[in-house]
């Protein structure tokens, strides 16, 4: 995959620089794609429900360890290698 930007910032600053900032947008995206899967998630249990039990429930245990392997990996991919 050809990104002249990425070229370009790879060439002025190097290639860790270059290659942390794509990293840290593409994980800034996938998150925010997760968020509005949330919200996607919601309004199809909010949809049958008739009372916020009935909605809250089912969306906290869907969607919470999703949630928690997507942080898991933002910590392992954004962590320090040194460490």
């Amino acid at each position: 995959m050809f990104l002249p930007a990425a070229s370009l910032t790879s060439a002025l600053l190097g290639d860790d620089f270059a290659l942390i900032w794509l990293l840290r947008i593409g994980v800034f995206a996938a998150l925010a794609a997760l968020a509005y899967g949330t919200v996607l998630v919601f309004f199809a249990f909010d949809r049958q429900s008739h009372s916020a039990s009935d909605t809250l429930r089912p969306l906290i245990i869907t969607m919470a360890p999703v949630w928690a392997v997507a942080i898991a990996a933002v910590a392992v991919l954004l962590g320090r290698p040194g460490r």
